[in-house]
């Protein structure tokens, strides 16, 4: 996936153009990855009621465990569920390790 860096200078519109293209090229990637919606194992109330129901799932299977959400996710790493991190909802994307942004130096330069 090539995702655009956003110049330290630039016009509004050319900012909301890469912003959208990077969103449009990371929707595609979800999209073609359809195997992610397979390893997805569902919610549990408990761990033991995880491995009880999917005792040796697949590499990178996961799964939300707790009355509802936020929940906390856990992966198979190949011998054990392991706790990996919090999420808050099913349907959202964490980014932070697909976008690099830098701070604004002078506002006034994004402006149209």
């Amino acid at each position: 996936m090539d995702l655009k860096i956003l110049p330290k200078v630039t016009t509004w519109k050319k900012a909301t153009e890469i912003i959208n293209n990077n969103f449009e090229d990371v929707g595609a990637g979800i999209d073609s990855s359809g195997n992610e919606y397979l390893l997805a194992k569902g919610l549990y109330k408990t761990l033991e009621d995880l491995k009880n129901a999917h005792p040796y799932p697949e590499i990178g299977s996961w799964a939300f465990i707790g009355d509802g959400f936020p929940a906390q996710i856990f992966r198979w790493d190949g011998i054990n569920w392991v706790p990996d991190r919090w999420m808050g909802r099913p349907d959202s994307i964490d980014l932070i390790d697909y976008i690099e942004s830098e701070p604004i130096e002078d506002p006034t330069l994004i402006l149209y």
